[in-house]
């Protein structure tokens, strides 16, 4: 009796852990910044990827404070992302190849509110990348995570 128990309980495992994924559930990257009530987060998920495979970056933009936030944009790009390799060099850049209207531009965030950006990025070749994200007026808040990229 007590072997067939075990041997359920063990069936049942591993019809869970099939059914989950076996536990692989793509694990995100993050790094969160605060400046004056505003709370910058960078999310890449997966942190591990694949070359030629996808990661989805996002940064969150969140107004904390009880009060209204105004931010001056120095133009109509609210935001970038960037990728860079060990050492420094930038490969990739999301705003690269891009217009962007040159005028300056008022965004505001109501309290407890946020903002949220998204894109994809294919790292091409393998290796470890450090992820930049950027909220245009929040320059100085730039959250960073590390992405790691597999043959």
């Amino acid at each position: 009796m007590r072997k067939s128990t075990i041997c359920l309980a063990a069936v049942g495992l591993l019809i869970t852990l099939f059914l989950t994924g076996c536990g692989s559930t793509p694990q995100a990257a993050t790094s969160t910044l605060s400046r004056d009530g505003v709370v910058v987060s960078l999310f890449a998920k997966p942190a591990t990827v694949k070359k030629g495979s996808p990661t989805l970056l996002t940064l969150t933009v969140r107004n904390t404070t009880s009060s209204k936030k105004s931010f001056n944009l120095p133009s109509a790009m609210e935001f970038d992302f960037s990728a860079f390799r060990k050492y420094g060099a930038e490969v990739w850049r999301y705003s690269s190849g891009k217009a962007f209207a040159q005028v300056i531009t008022t965004t505001e965030i109501a309290p407890g509110a946020m903002l949220t950006f998204r894109t994809g990025w294919t790292p091409e070749a393998a290796g470890v990348y450090t992820v930049q994200g950027c909220f245009s007026g929040l320059p100085d808040a730039k959250p960073q995570v590390q992405v790691n990229v597999g043959p």
